[in-house]
This record gives C-alpha cells, sequence and structure tokens, in this order.
C-alpha cells in the first residue's frame, strides 16, 4: 500500500474516506483482541469452577477422613478401657474366689468406673454359661449394680457365642445395633456397640466374659461433630447396606426391623454399586457429589495397640465387617460459588468489552494519523539505521578482535596463560561437581635457552610455533591447550585419565622430537626435545592450581631424569 498516497486522500477527500480508514483498523484490532479476551474469560471461568469443585471435594475427603479418624479412635479407647475393668486386681480376685467373696467388692470400681467416664450404657461380667453375674447400668448418670433376681441369661445372644471363643487378651467388637432387653427391642431405641473379651483366673481357668455396651447415640453424635456439624446430609451404613444413621430416623435400623426396603441399594442403587466397589472415592450424580470411605469396626479398634481383635475365636483380626461413612454435597450447593464467580466473571467481561472498544476506536484513529506522518520521517530513519547498524558491526569487531588479543598468545596463536586458567577453572569445577577426571600435561622445552642463545630469538620464536603446531595436531578438540610462560606449555584433557593421558604425552614427545627447522646454514638443521610431566585430579585436591602444581612436580622430575621423558605424579 502506497502511504503517501493514502495521506493524501485521506487528507483531501471526506470525512467519509476518512471513516472508512478508520473502521477498518478498529476491525482489525477489536475483533481479535475480543476474541481473545472472551476465550480467556471462558478459560477464567472454567478454571474457577474446577477449582471450586476440586475444593469441593477436598473438603468433603477431609471431612469424611475426619470422621472415621474419629470413630476409631472411639473404639480404641473403649478397648482400653475394657482391658482396664478386665484386669483389675479385685476383679481377678472376685472371679477366681468368687464364691468366698461378696459381688459388691467388684461392682464398687465398676460403679465408680461407669459414673466417671459416662459413655457405657452398661458394663457386665457373664460367666461360661452366659449367665449375667454382675451388671453394671448407667442409669442416665446415677448408676447402679442390677440385682441378682434381675440378672439375664444371654447365652443364646450372638455377641456371647463369639467372646466366648475368644482367647486369653483378645478383643470381639459386635455389629452396631440396638439393644435388647428381655428378647425385646428397648424402646425407646437404644443403639450399642458391644466389646468383650475373655476373663481368667489366677489359675488359668476360663470364667467367661467382661463386655462393655458402647452408647450408640453418643457415637453417632460425635461422629456428625467430627464430619462436621453443617453437613446434613451426613451417613454412616452398615455392610448389608443399612442406616445407622441416615436421612431420616424412619429409614435407620432397617435391619433390625425387618424392612429390607429401607436400604440404600433400595434407594440409592448408584451410590451403592460404587461404595460397594472399593473402600473410599468421591463420584458426581443427580443428587451431587458424593464422598465415601470404609471403616473395619472389628480391625480398626486395635489398630494402634497391641491387643488382637477377633471375631471368629481363632485369634483373627476381621474385616469381614464394617461401615460406610457417607457426605452427600447437593448440587445446588456447590455449583452457588460457581454461579457468582459466573455473574463476576461476566461482569468484569462487559467492563473490560466497553473499554476495549473505546481504546481501540482511539488507538485506529491515532494510527491513521500516524501512517499520515511516518512517511515524512521514514527516510531520515532509514538512514539513521543504516548509520547506526554500520557503527554496531565495527564496534562488534573491534569488541571480538580485543577478546582475541585478551585471550591468544599472540606469537603461537593458543590459549595465553590468562585464558588458560579461566577456560581450565571451568573445566576443573564442572569435574567436582559432577565426579569426573581430567589430566594435566606440563611440558617445557629442553635447553631452550641454548637455541635463544646459539641462533637468535628470532629462531627461538619459530621454534616455539612449531612446537605448539605440534601440540594443537595431537590434542583432541576437546582438550584446552596454552602458552603459560616463554618455553612452557600446558594441556587439559577433560573426562581423561592419567594412563590415557600418557599416550597423547607420548605422541607430544615424539611429534616435537621429529621437529626439524633449518639453519642458515643449510646443510644443519635445529632439533630439539621436550620434557613433560603428568598429574591427575584428587579428591583432596581444591583448585586447579593444586593439580598443576604436582604437574610442575613431573616437569622436574622428567628433567632430572635426562630430559626427554615423561614423568607421572
Amino acid at each position: 500500500m502506497d502511504l503517501n498516497q493514502n495521506s493524501i486522500e485521506i487528507n483531501k477527500d471526506s470525512s467519509g474516506n476518512y471513516f472508512r480508514f478508520v473502521l477498518n483498523k478498529f476491525l482489525l484490532l477489536f475483533l481479535p483482541t475480543a476474541i481473545i479476551t472472551i476465550a480467556s474469560a471462558l478459560y477464567i471461568y472454567q478454571s474457577e469452577v474446577n477449582a471450586d469443585l476440586l475444593r469441593t471435594r477436598y473438603a468433603e475427603a477431609a471431612s469424611v477422613q475426619v470422621g472415621i479418624e474419629g470413630l476409631e479412635q472411639i473404639l480404641q479407647s473403649s478397648v482400653e478401657d475394657l482391658a482396664y475393668l478386665s484386669s483389675q486386681n479385685e476383679f481377678i480376685q472376685f472371679i477366681s474366689e468368687h464364691k468366698n467373696l461378696n459381688t459388691k467388692v467388684a461392682e464398687s470400681h465398676w460403679l465408680t468406673f461407669s459414673k466417671t467416664h459416662q459413655r457405657y450404657h452398661q458394663i457386665r461380667w457373664l460367666d461360661v454359661e452366659g449367665i449375667e453375674r454382675i451388671r453394671i447400668n448407667y442409669n442416665q448418670g446415677n448408676p447402679t449394680a442390677v440385682s441378682k433376681e434381675q440378672l439375664q441369661n444371654k447365652s443364646h445372644r450372638y455377641y456371647f457365642k463369639k467372646a466366648i471363643k475368644s482367647n486369653q487378651g483378645e478383643f470381639y467388637v459386635s455389629p452396631f445395633d440396638l439393644n435388647i432387653e428381655r428378647e425385646k427391642i428397648e424402646q425407646p431405641v437404644n443403639p450399642v456397640i458391644r466389646i468383650a473379651t475373655p476373663v481368667f483366673d489366677r489359675q488359668g481357668n476360663r470364667q467367661g466374659i467382661v463386655i462393655i455396651n458402647y452408647f450408640g447415640n453418643s457415637l453417632l453424635t460425635k461422629f456428625i461433630h467430627y464430619m462436621g456439624n453443617d453437613h446434613v446430609n451426613t451417613w454412616l451404613i452398615n455392610k448389608e447396606g443399612y442406616w445407622l444413621k441416615g436421612p431420616s430416623p424412619e429409614l435407620e435400623w432397617g435391619f433390625m426391623y425387618q424392612r429390607p426396603e429401607a436400604n440404600v441399594a433400595h434407594h440409592y442403587p448408584l451410590l451403592w454399586q460404587h461404595i460397594n466397589a472399593k473402600e473410599k472415592g468421591q463420584f458426581e450424580d443427580d443428587y451431587g457429589l458424593w464422598t465415601f470411605s470404609t471403616i473395619y469396626p472389628e480391625f480398626d479398634a486395635q489398630k494402634n495397640g497391641t491387643n488382637t481383635i477377633v471375631t471368629n475365636g481363632r485369634g483373627q483380626q476381621s474385616k469381614a465387617y464394617f461401615w460406610k461413612a457417607i457426605t452427600l454435597s447437593p448440587k445446588e450447593n456447590y455449583l452457588l460459588s460457581t454461579k457468582n464467580t459466573s455473574i463476576n466473571i461476566l461482569i468484569i467481561l462487559s467492563i473490560l468489552l466497553v473499554f476495549l472498544l473505546i481504546g481501540c476506536w482511539l488507538l485506529s484513529q491515532a494510527w491513521v494519523k500516524q501512517k499520515i506522518a511516518e512517511d515524512d520521517v521514514r527516510d531520515i530513519n532509514e538512514g539513521l539505521e543504516n548509520t547506526v547498524a554500520q557503527r554496531t558491526n565495527e564496534l562488534k569487531q573491534a569488541i571480538s578482535q580485543a577478546e582475541l588479543l585478551a585471550n591468544t598468545d599472540a606469537l603461537t596463536g593458543m590459549n595465553n596463560r590468562r585464558s588458560f586458567f579461566s577456560l581450565g577453572n571451568t573445566i576443573h569445577e564442572q569435574s567436582q561437581r559432577y565426579h569426573h577426571a581430567y589430566t594435566i600435561i606440563m611440558l617445557d622445552l629442553d635447553h631452550f635457552k641454548t637455541v635463544n642463545d646459539s641462533y637468535g630469538h628470532q629462531m627461538g620464536d619459530i621454534a616455539l610455533k612449531a612446537t605448539s603446531t605440534a601440540i594443537e595436531h595431537e590434542m583432541r578438540s576437546s582438550d584446552v591447550a596454552g602458552r603459560i610462560g616463554g618455553e612452557e606449555f600446558a594441556i587439559i584433557l577433560p573426562e581423561t585419565s592419567i594412563q590415557n593421558g600418557l599416550d597423547l604425552a607420548e605422541r607430544i614427545r615424539c611429534a616435537i622430537a621429529n621437529i626439524c627447522i633449518p639453519l642458515e646454514d643449510k646443510r644443519k638443521m635445529l632439533k630439539f626435545t621436550t620434557s613433560l610431566g603428568l598429574s591427575e585430579l584428587k579428591k583432596e585436591d581444591n583448585s586447579l592450581d593444586d593439580v598443576l602444581y604436582r604437574a610442575d612436580e613431573a616437569l622436574y622430575q622428567a628433567k632430572n631424569k635426562g630430559r626427554n621423558k615423561i614423568f607421572k605424579l
């Protein structure tokens, strides 16, 4: 596009032509920017939605985990209490000599325990026949010992049949159900968990079981508290899917009242399918976000202790019986924050688009005016740019030349002492960091002063150049060589052991020994030799200088052994 012609048209033609130029530029600016802004807003919205859901998932999972750990602590504490009650000296003495002692001696300790702990509905001793011999009822905070006439035969109850088979030191945890008194469900309902252990007299004879009934309502209340009181939809179900704590009292304890329809599988088949498939997890459905986890009361009650929970009388820990802790976060709860997020993003997006529209229009006007003015200064700018580019190239060349002179030996073209030590220190640091080897070769021309004295410094310079050429011809591209003194050279061999370095040193020694430089008398040739010293990086070396020092010592050892030799340290 010829900007000069366009500028003339804009200046000469009507305002409609000017508006067309501005509109075209406005559309070029606004449409892509608006699309990117809207796409970014959608991305931010989706990210916020995902983050909100992720926070909800984490919060729900943490809540369930806290509830599970709370139940485990209750069970473990109850096992510890039962272990204490069943091992009291007074009780052991009583069951060992109960024919000669009054039950009140044993009962008094249990009465005190019941009153202070306030969490056990009953504490009982059942003899080997399943007959209650001692029974303490909590009695709403005023514990009482049940009279002999009121004691019952519990030999037919499942918990006695299982607990009596246990070995000494083993514990049995019953399923969570409702207390039954005289073959009827106690009213009002009294949920209980029974924990029992066999007891033995001092002669090792089995004397029945001690069993405690934990207040189930207290456990459920604590469970709800652990899960967070704001969780309305917090459930606890047993392995068959019956509610122990459910959405309504009518649906709870269905298995005790023979109501199979009061079951999770009946009301929430998809939930039942998920929680039966694995121990814990989360999923979403039309109801909302479900979170669940599993607790094994018979197993977890002693998970942190030294005792063993048994359920089959053979000392085996059981996971056959379990509960599922479940929470439901309804969709409307966690989608509310999503709705608020969408409203906020929509408001911000609208404001941004309005500002973007105004800004792009103003920029378009400014752009058209600027294009008119740019043509007048383009030639000046191009000339200035060419001048700057030329000066910049000259400066770069000068800098490169200066760097080359600063790092290169003027005579041989090799690294000078400064450059050699700079590169050498880098190789040393890398070798120490990555535990790699490197070897240094130091070489010094033999009797070089005689060459200078006999044939002049010009011939000496020729000899030094020939030496550097021989070194560079034999060394690898990864090696670093430099002239570090008058007739003294050094080579660093990265990733090279001293043994491999000896091979290169020998080639260099031979190459230098084979150098022949014609003298003024064409019948004579200048020949000379070199002595070489090698050293390898060692663990105790702190710097490049330590390796160089040993290589220098090795060089002088080569000199002392007759020159034209190689010596290593």
